[in-house]
C-alpha cells in the first residue's frame, strides 16, 4: 500500500519528461556579445560585463545599482592590453567566479569544461585572439538547490584601441554540468 502511494506521488515526476518539466534541451549555436571595458569612462553605462546566469546569456553594466554580484566576467584594461576579470576580483562579494584560459585550445571542438580546479583563475586574465576561455560563473539558483554554470568563450574581435571585445559563448544551462554538448532530443 505504502509503495503504491509513493509510486503515485512521483509517477508525475518520473514522467515529466515530455512535458516541459524534464530535460531542458539546448543548442550550441555560438552566440555573439560585444562588451566594453569597464576602465573607460566613456562606457559607463554600456555593457562591460556577462551574466551566465541569464537565460540567455547577457552582457550588462555594471554600474546599474544593485548589480555588484550580479555578474560572472568583465572586460578591463590592464598593462597596455584587455583582459578578463572574474567577478570574484570585487571586494565584499561572495562571487566565485573564475576563468580558464586554454591556450591554443579549440572551441568548435571542446567538449568540456576541464575538471582540475587549477587551471581556473580568480584573477585577470589576458585576452588572447589564440585561446578559449571556460567561465565557470557564481553560484546560481537552479531550482531546488544552487550550483555552477560553465561557458566556453572564444574572441571574435579584440580592438585594444577601442576597449572593446566581441567574442562567441557557449553557456550549458545546466548548474554543475561541465558539458558543452547539447542531450539528444530523442
Amino acid at each position: 500500500m505504502i509503495r503504491r502511494l509513493l509510486f503515485c506521488l512521483f509517477l508525475p515526476v518520473f514522467g515529466a519528461c515530455d512535458d516541459g518539466l524534464g530535460p531542458r534541451f539546448w543548442d550550441d549555436t555560438p552566440d555573439t556579445l560585444l562588451i566594453h571595458s569597464v576602465s573607460r569612462s566613456e562606457y559607463v553605462g554600456l555593457a562591460s560585463a556577462v551574466d551566465l546566469s541569464a537565460d540567455p546569456v547577457t552582457p550588462l553594466p555594471i554600474e546599474v545599482p544593485g548589480l555588484t554580484a550580479g555578474w560572472d566576467f568583465a572586460l578591463a584594461d590592464e598593462g597596455g592590453g584587455l583582459v578578463l576579470l572574474p567577478g570574484s576580483v570585487v571586494p565584499g562579494t561572495a562571487s566565485r567566479a573564475r576563468i580558464a584560459l586554454l591556450q591554443g585550445g579549440d572551441f568548435d571542438t571542446l567538449e568540456e569544461a576541464p575538471r582540475d580546479t587549477v587551471l581556473f583563475s580568480a584573477t585577470a586574465v589576458p585576452v588572447r585572439s589564440d585561446a578559449v576561455y571556460v567561465i565557470r560563473s557564481r553560484r546560481a539558483n537552479c531550482g531546488f538547490s544552487t550550483g555552477y554554470r560553465y561557458a566556453k568563450v572564444k574572441p571574435v574581435e579584440i580592438n585594444v584601441a577601442r576597449g572593446t571585445l566581441r567574442f562567441a559563448v557557449v553557456r550549458n544551462p545546466y548548474c554543475d554540468d561541465r558539458s558543452f554538448v547539447p542531450p539528444d532530443e530523442d
